[in-house]
């Protein structure tokens, strides 16, 4: 993985009542992709290997004078205290982040209403912050009301007035900004992404991330094998159902029903396609539905192996009737039956 990112998973941040083994069936798969630390309730300790893998693991934890010490017993050696700057931080919040350097435990402070701080409410917060040996602040931007454009001017304003703390982004994708705001902090320079498998818990998909970075970011980023089947199993895990057409792992982001797109994608795939599909563990596929001309038909057809019908236009009409009537592009089984009946 390249150094110059570090992936903060948020997919079990929320997953306190998670039995053991989905625990560990989703540690085994998390294994094979680009997560460099995983956020996770004090609650899921006894199913986390904290004793060989301490610093995989981050406790989320509440700024409460106590919990530092819990953790630290429990076997963390990572904690992120959350708080919010508008409701105003607890009279004890420099007694529990010096209970926590006291721990010797990697402090971060998550601020869930960031995007509402200004540059004054920062200065008459962080110094005295920064005095308990805080390491590292985490920007969140909970209420969604921040474009790239003037996420890029807070993140510059808290790196060079604070260059001593570690800064991190997290994203809220309720307006589906998630991917965009993620990519604006690393142009501004943060390194430290909150990220999610899918999305999960309102954090930027992960899987989207990567590919932007990748793609776009120039990284030598690499992607595990079977990433998209990979992502919609532990989304399964967790109860999550995926949408066929979500980005990066929905199966059927590379399915081309209209004729324009079948001709484009036969001559030239990155028309289409910002990515192969084999870069995710995905296959193009070719469906017939009620946009589908006789283009599509005749590279079906091709790829089915059967000889064009010469009977294509009145094929095609039986075609997109039955799926205007199934209102979904029609399986390989019903148009080898539609076939039949019209050669018949």
């Amino acid at each position: 993985m390249a150094q110059d990112v570090l992936f903060i998973d948020q997919t079990l941040r929320e997953a306190a009542s998670l039995g053991p083994a989905a625990v560990r069936a989703i540690l085994k798969e998390m294994k094979h992709l680009q997560i460099s630390l995983l956020d996770v309730p004090m609650a899921l300790n006894k199913s986390l290997p904290l004793r060989t893998q301490p610093e995989f693991f981050r406790a989320v934890l509440p700024l409460e004078q106590g919990a530092a010490t819990e953790a630290a017993q429990q076997g963390f050696r990572q904690v992120l205290f959350s708080c919010s700057l508008q409701q105003g931080l607890p009279a004890h919040t420099v007694e529990v982040l010096h209970e926590a350097k006291m721990q010797k435990l990697r402090a971060t402070l998550l601020v869930e209403d960031a995007s509402l701080a200004s540059g004054l409410l920062w200065q008459a917060v962080l110094p005295m912050l920064c005095a308990t040996g805080l390491e590292g602040l985490a920007f969140k931007d909970s209420s969604a009301i921040l474009q790239p454009l003037r996420l890029q001017e807070h993140l510059d304003l808290l790196q060079q007035q604070w260059p001593q703390l570690t800064l991190e982004f997290h994203a809220s994708n309720q307006k589906q900004l998630a991917t965009a705001n993620v990519w604006a902090a690393w142009q501004a320079g943060v390194r430290r992404l909150a990220v999610s498998i899918g999305g999960k818990n309102n954090s930027a998909p992960w899987e989207e991330v990567l590919l932007l970075l990748r793609q776009m970011g120039e990284l030598e980023l690499s992607v595990p094998a079977n990433m998209a089947q990979r992502s919609r199993w532990l989304l399964q895990l967790l109860g999550e159902e995926v949408a066929p057409n979500k980005a990066v792992i929905g199966e059927n982001i590379f399915a081309h029903e209209s004729g324009l797109h079948v001709a484009g994608v036969a001559k030239d795939a990155s028309l289409y396609e910002a990515f192969p599909p084999e870069l995710v563990g995905l296959e193009r596929k070719i469906v017939l539905g009620k946009h589908s001309g006789t283009t599509s038909l005749r590279v079906k057809f091709k790829e089915l192996g059967l000889p064009f019908p010469s009977r294509a236009e009145a094929l095609l009409i039986k075609i997109r009737a039955l799926a205007v009537a199934r209102k979904r592009a029609i399986s390989d089984e019903e148009l080898l039956s539609l076939w039949r009946e019209e050669t018949a």
